[in-house]
């Protein structure tokens, strides 16, 4: 009789080696579980309801020294009915799952503890998926959003409870010390320096927008002849003295507290959320990898510059890795392509009901063909309902009776309200809208589900769609042209992948476009599915941006901090004396 060794893998149980030695053996405490396993030449191996997997001296080296805890012994002898195989036959599919579930837990990498900023309890829904797989592989998350404004109620992520140990904490907003007006200056000049850069060219909204949320002083600076002439300059020496500002003194106080072993920020960018900056510094002054998981699709291009570079930037998509590098000068050995985290729970995903049954929930005739219009933001369309009505009026007097009898289903932007406003009490017959209550994912999958084309402007509601595989079109009118023309991303709606949306110059081809679709042709739908796998997809050999996500995050964890040429030759400790001679130079902010 021999006992032999067996070790575990992915790929199953191997032996690793055989020994005569009976008499007394050693085994590995790993976890709960329990197999006998009967064997040729009457070869017995025990694995105990402990999950103690036996193994004799010899092998010790072979299963490597962290298996050698809690060694005990063992005596065949005085437990022989432990070796009867026939009181483990019936349990033993149960017990071999059982096993197998201890023994991956116990290869997953050691739980870590994130500590994620949000700028609001909205943010949660782009990351919901990614929390939940983090929480359940083990890991503690520490959620933290701002202060309320205005006495309001602090919510709850009450719905990660089931999932692992999740807690909230608030933080402060400002901070209230000698660089509270040195650091806004130095932060929004950067920004308006970003938007004079030549690829901004074409982007007049959002220079006139940056124009109108700078202060006097800020431009007069950024306007001065020497900044005028050497603008590059002008943003390395404003990165400069912003790496001698140190972290509020809340900032360091939390994170010294929570003692996390990585921390995220999200959006990052806007200008509202300029408060994060502070937690981001707070991190690195303590050696906490950062990581920036990008919100949306054009957070790089139009929300502001990035004042403190992340330890890793976790992005969507090539597109995105090119805008962080041109944009904020982010070496690609810190970018992460993941994926769109948001857009897991849309791929191949299906209507919850028949078309009939959402058709009868809305007041629409089920057998017509159904077309879809999703809305945009009040930024990207003020005036979007006069231009829906004129869009409804041109497909009823279309020369194709499919389209001119077609089911229009609105489904306006949550945060413009202007279609509802001017929405009639007796709309046309064929036309209903969407409500705005009930539950927006859902109801995004049940009505572009079922519709044969989506028609919008510029909305991040197309690229849900395009993850659902369907069609989407979209008009250049010259009432949209600030919301298009002039908005860098909109350009990767009709470049990046060949392409998502097919473009008509009027009504009239909007029309046509919409013809061919329905009389059969597929590359309206072949357009969606490739734009999909090169702009939402993660990279192989990844199925889903939310397992892309939670390995970036534990790699990080587990990283080295690495720091770039510009630290090592500057450490900011050596910029702060030039950081304060120039805050008390600065006037206050009118």
């Amino acid at each position: 009789m021999k006992l032999l060794a067996l070790a575990y893998s992915c790929y199953g149980f191997f032996v690793l080696s055989p020994s005569s030695a009976i008499q007394s053996t050693h085994f590995c405490r790993l976890g709960a579980a329990s197999l006998v396993y009967k064997m040729k030449h009457d070869a017995t191996v025990l694995l105990t309801s402990k999950f103690d997997l036996i193994y004799t001296t010899p092998t010790w080296s072979l299963l490597g020294s962290h298996m050698g805890e809690s060694v005990a012994t063992f005596d065949p002898a005085k437990d022989r009915a432990r070796l009867d195989p026939s009181r483990h036959i019936a349990r033993r599919p149960q017990r071999t799952n059982a096993l197998l579930k201890r023994v991956k837990r116990f290869f997953r990498p050691s739980a870590i503890h994130i500590l994620f900023l949000l700028h609001d309890y909205s943010y949660l829904r782009n990351f919901d998926d990614c929390i939940r797989s983090l929480l359940l592989r083990g890991h503690r998350v520490t959620i933290a959003f701002p202060d309320p404004k205005d006495d309001r109620p602090q919510k709850e992520p009450t719905k990660f409870r089931k999932s692992g140990d999740i807690r909230v904490r608030y933080v402060r907003r400002s901070r209230d010390d000698e660089w509270k007006t040195f650091a806004p200056f130095i932060r929004k000049a950067r920004s308006y320096l970003l938007y004079r850069k030549n690829v901004f060219t074409g982007a007049t909204y959002l220079q006139h927008r940056i124009a109108e949320q700078t202060p006097e002083n800020v431009k007069s600076f950024v306007q001065s002849p020497w900044v005028q002439r050497w603008p590059r300059l002008a943003d390395l020496f404003c990165r400069l003295l912003e790496r001698g500002i140190p972290a509020s003194e809340p900032a360091e106080h939390l994170v010294a507290e929570l003692k996390p072993d990585v921390v995220l920020i999200t959006p990052y960018f806007t200008t509202s959320t300029v408060y994060q900056i502070e937690y981001a510094k707070a991190a690195r002054a303590l050696g906490v990898p950062i990581g920036v998981p990008v919100f949306s699709w054009d957070n790089l291009s139009s929300k502001g510059a990035m004042q403190v570079i992340p330890d890793r930037l976790f992005v969507w998509n090539k597109t995105q890795l090119k805008e962080a590098a041109t944009l904020h000068n982010i070496p690609a050995s810190r970018v992460t392509i993941t994926g769109g985290m948001r857009f897991s729970k849309f791929f191949e995903a299906v209507p919850g009901v028949s078309k009939e049954e959402f058709c009868a929930s809305v007041g629409l005739d089920p057998s017509a063909v159904l077309i879809t219009y999703l809305g945009s933001s009040r930024t990207i369309a003020p005036q979007e309902h006069e231009f829906v009505w004129r869009w409804i009026e041109a497909l009823r007097a279309a020369e194709d009776p499919r389209l001119r009898g077609c089911n229009i289903y609105v489904r306006p932007h949550p945060g413009n309200t202007a279609i509802w406003d001017h929405w009639p009490t007796t709309p046309p017959s064929g036309v209903a809208v969407w409500n705005g209550e009930g539950n927006n994912v859902r109801g995004v999958i049940d009505s572009v589900g079922h519709s044969a084309a989506v028609v919008g402007i510029n909305t991040t509601a197309m690229l849900e769609a395009a993850a659902l595989g369907k069609p989407v079109l979209t008009i250049m009118d010259d009432c949209l042209r600030a919301g298009q023309v002039e908005r860098i991303h909109f350009h990767y709606l009709t470049s990046v992948a060949g392409g998502l949306v097919t473009v008509a110059n009027n009504f009239e081809e909007h029309i046509d476009h919409l013809t061919a679709l329905l009389a059969g042709a597929r590359q309206f739908t072949r357009k969606s599915r490739k734009f999909s796998k090169g702009f939402l997809r993660p990279p192989w050999p990844y199925r889903s941006p939310v397992a892309a996500f939670e390995k970036a995050v534990e790699s990080l964890a587990h990283s080295r901090r690495t720091m770039t040429l510009e630290e090592f030759l500057l450490p900011s400790i050596l910029l702060r004396p030039a950081a304060r001679y120039f805050a008390r130079q600065l006037k206050p902010m009118p």
